[in-house]
């Protein structure tokens, strides 16, 4: 699934690039409105996470240019308007569903998976070619029911094939699926990953060629006698679709046991796939939580800054000398520094940033306690902060 993200926050788009590439998904990332507005009629994107409040121009703005050119593709508002009115025009312009700043990343990736779903089909269809299986729901993978391991690039690429699993992909197609623009690739670097990923096959015990080359053209699966031509791929939402309709009825019962029931060793393969596909997940966790404390460790002294900004507009409140344009940049580094922590999963942090941007925004000037109040706030964020770094060192 290739997704455009349209945010003009630097350090959010990165935290959610990070993620989103761990999540299997291919990116590309624009700062402002018409550059995000370039891509998209440039590349086929399978859904847009979209900014409300962008340079250039504005996401509303780019929701009803999108609708009104009818593309269908799902939209998702990423907010830091939360009112009903704010949420009516989001709607109303043609997004799909929205997110509200600050909020959980758990939150923003589930409403995306229900918007692909939407736009799809009911349900996430397990792919399948030959004893080849890709869940798309959990990103699990397996051959002849050995798992396989693999990067989120090779993951994407061995999607790409089952989605498309009779048509050949030259190396420059697939450089456009699967590679972002801020990335820069090479054909040689397709041709690794499908070393790579036939090898990875290989392992599990699916001939050399499962991915078989097509001279002159590409790549594509390897066509047998089990994928007959005239049919479509194989796609299944987990059940065996050829076998008969279970009565409405309970199933008969001889001497008092349940013939449906399952043997010892069937319960205990499931519970080891079950226990297999939990640790997958916490490794996959693992690594995201990994990803972002690299991306808080790169763009940490920007956030830094953004803290600077507000105590030296707290400290001008004492002096009774605040400028409206350090007012105006004390507003917008609490505003970023809310977003942030709430991507952090830090709500505490978040709570203590908005009540500055919305202290900031109302022009309110404070007396010795509100100058008080203010200073605490900034030595929660602090506290915030070290737990952030602390993480870091685990």
């Amino acid at each position: 699934m290739r997704v455009l993200l349209i945010e003009d926050d630097e350090f959010i788009a990165k935290t959610l690039e990070t993620v989103l590439i761990k999540e299997n998904y291919a990116v590309d990332v624009a700062i402002d409105g018409e550059v995000g507005w370039r891509l998209i009629e440039t590349f086929a994107y399978d859904m847009i996470l979209l900014d409300i409040m962008l340079p250039k121009l504005d996401g509303i703005t780019i929701c009803r240019q999108l609708r009104e050119r009818e593309y269908q593709m799902p939209v998702l508002l990423i907010t830091a308007q939360n009112s009903s009115s704010d949420r009516v025009i989001g709607l109303d312009a043609g997004a799909d569903d929205y997110v509200a700043k600050p909020f959980e990343l758990s939150e923003l990736l589930a409403r995306m998976r229900v918007l692909l779903r939407r736009g799809s089909s009911p349900v996430v269809p397990i792919l399948e070619w030959n004893t080849l299986r890709l869940d798309p729901a959990s990103c699990q993978v397996s051959y002849a029911d050995r798992p396989l391991h693999l990067t989120p690039k090779e993951y994407r690429l061995l999607e790409l094939f089952l989605r498309n699993p009779r048509h050949v992909f030259s190396r420059s197609s697939i450089l456009e699926h699967l590679w972002g623009l801020d990335e820069t690739p090479t054909e040689d670097t397709v041709t690794a990953h499908i070393k790579g990923l036939r090898q990875k096959l290989k392992q599990a015990g699916a001939p050399g060629n499962f991915i078989e080359t097509v001279y002159g053209m590409g790549y594509r699966l390897k066509q047998s006698s089990l994928s007959l031509p005239s049919s479509p791929p194989t796609q299944t939402n987990g059940s065996d679709k050829t076998a008969p309709s279970l009565p409405s009825s309970p199933p008969a019962q001889t001497n008092g046991f349940d013939k449906t029931a399952k043997k010892p060793d069937e319960r205990s393969e499931e519970n080891s796939e079950q226990a297999r596909k939990e640790l997958e997940e916490i490794w996959r966790k693992q690594q995201t939580r990994s990803a972002l404390r690299d991306v808080w460790g790169k763009y940490e002294s920007y956030n830094h800054h953004r803290l600077q900004v507000i105590e030296q507009a707290i400290a001008a409140l004492r002096e009774n000398n605040l400028t409206g344009e350090l007012r105006t940049q004390a507003q917008a580094s609490a505003h970023k520094l809310a977003g942030t922590l709430g991507v952090f999963d830090l709500p505490e942090g978040s709570r203590l940033a908005l009540e500055l941007e919305q202290y900031f925004k109302s022009g309110h000037i404070p007396n010795a306690q509100g100058l008080q109040h203010l200073s605490s706030l900034v030595a929660g964020l602090k506290c915030n902060f070290n737990a952030i770094c602390r993480n870091r060192l685990k």
